[in-house]
């Protein structure tokens, strides 16, 4: 190792432990100021959504309130279901505006394989009402349907006959 008393590598003060030591560290530098954060695999963000092979992810289908229709009035007892179509496996939440402006959530159910959903609308006082649908894909997609305004009214009350019988 030693010839004459020195190192017989060309510097001698350093031997070749030192030198891999040297040459990592500028192998680091060098990956550090040619690729921008993130491209190594560290202190890269994880996405909430996982691309698919082209980049993109296909578009979600719309979700649609088909039923009540807006616009449209019930009585009170007789209200009937929120009926519509969203992305087929997506969790479809039913809200309803507040009169301070906040949505609400009223139910949530999971749509068919077919895309179909249906909530039973149930106990809304005497009103006017605006119900809009949030669909969430597995993967984290969202689509969101347009309002629909429909009102309830009260139930008429019996119009008893003055009429004796005799």
């Amino acid at each position: 190792m030693f010839t004459h008393g020195r190192p017989r590598y060309w510097i001698d003060w350093y031997d070749r432990w030192h030198w891999l030591l040297v040459v990592l560290l500028a192998a680091l530098i060098w990956g550090a100021w040619t690729h921008p954060v993130g491209t190594l695999g560290f202190g890269r963000r994880a996405s909430p959504v996982s691309p698919s092979r082209s980049g993109a992810l296909p578009a979600m289908a719309p979700s649609i309130i088909e039923s009540p229709q807006n616009g449209s009035g019930f009585l009170k007892s007789r209200i009937g279901d929120a009926e519509g179509r969203a992305q087929a496996g997506s969790t479809v939440l039913l809200e309803y505006v507040r009169p301070d402006g906040t949505w609400l959530e009223l139910a949530r159910v999971a749509a068919s394989d077919t895309g179909r959903f249906r909530f039973a609308l149930q106990n809304f006082p005497v009103g006017s009402f605006r119900l809009r649908v949030r669909a969430f894909a597995p993967d984290g997609r969202l689509a969101v349907s347009p309002e629909v305004m429909f009102t309830v009214v009260a139930d008429p009350t019996p119009v008893r006959s003055t009429r004796r019988r005799n």
